[in-house]
């Protein structure tokens, strides 16, 4: 490589223009990582970076190409290395910008690896540095795809009552979803209700209730999931269309025991205007009548 050439001959003068040839290098080295950047092309681009650290010359990598340089490693699938960068750029009193972050948190989120983002956070905590909320919510998906609800947690409060932030209905999603995934269905209600006892008078959007319709598809939470699609009626949220057939659904597996629920969502979604699949005769078996599946369906048509 070109750097490396003059790298050596500077490092082998001993004239007295040495001095100025250590500042030209420094120079062509960020010019050299940048442009590598430009073009993709992370191996090399690490490399003159991990030269400038082995030459203790760190601090003449400005923050903007540290920051190049750590999105084209998180790009390039490479979260050690970026995660190294982020680090000594927050060492050298630089804050990350949002662009580098979200593509280090999507990479470690690829490849299912909290390790460096929980190394973010805390580095994060102790420097003082403030996070978005769109950076959060990505710490949410990462953790929720991890199955890692206490880490979940821990961030929602970090960004809620720490950083005083006020969840938009996306945070409160992914929060919701992270129980999902982590198959903590009661969790995810258990959020619901203190999203509703927050927000007072104020109706939750329908994204939200749908995040938590989807906590309700084991037998023994239909129930719930149907008071929730009354609830929302009553307070005049508008729910998305397959809101209702998450639950629909679940009622459907349960086969001649989940008629009559699935008969009241029939008859909420009617009142919504939603569309809801009919119930299947499959589903009921043939211990159930044609009238029972008549009743069943009365009102969806």
């Amino acid at each position: 490589m070109a750097f490396d050439s003059l790298r050596s001959s500077i490092k082998s003068d001993s004239s007295a223009r040495r001095i100025d040839s250590i500042a030209l290098l420094e120079e062509c080295r960020v010019a050299f990582i940048r442009s590598l950047c430009r073009i993709c092309r992370e191996p090399e681009a690490t490399h003159i970076y991990l030269q400038a650290r082995s030459d203790g010359a760190l601090a003449n990598i400005d923050s903007a190409t540290g920051m190049m340089l750590a999105r084209v490693q998180s790009d390039s699938g490479n979260p050690s290395h970026a995660w190294m960068t982020v680090e000594d750029m927050i060492v050298l009193g630089h804050r990350p910008n949002e662009a580098t972050l979200h593509s280090f948190l999507s990479a470690c989120t690829k490849q299912s690896h909290t390790v460096y983002a929980k190394a973010l956070l805390q580095k994060a905590n102790d420097q003082g540095i403030a996070l978005s909320q769109a950076t959060y919510t990505l710490f949410l998906k990462l953790f929720g795809r991890c199955q890692q609800l206490q880490e979940a947690m821990g961030v929602f409060e970090m960004m809620t009552e720490k950083q005083g932030i006020e969840a938009t209905p996306q945070t409160m999603v992914a929060l919701i979803r992270v129980c999902s995934q982590c198959r903590q269905p009661g969790k995810g209600l258990d959020l619901m209700e203190k999203f509703q006892a927050s927000a007072k008078d104020q109706p939750l959007d329908g994204t939200i209730y749908r995040a938590a319709l989807a906590c309700c598809i084991q037998p023994n939470l239909i129930p719930k999931g149907i008071a929730l699609v009354e609830d929302a009626m009553q307070r005049g949220v508008s729910l998305p269309t397959d809101a209702i057939e998450v639950i629909g659904q679940a009622a459907q597996r349960r086969g001649p025991s989940g008629a009559a629920e699935f008969e009241r969502l029939g008859q909420l979604a009617k009142e919504l205007h939603l569309n809801l699949l009919p119930l299947q005769a499959s589903f009921l078996g043939g211990r159930v009548g044609v009238s029972a599946l008549a009743a069943a369906t009365q009102g969806m048509a």
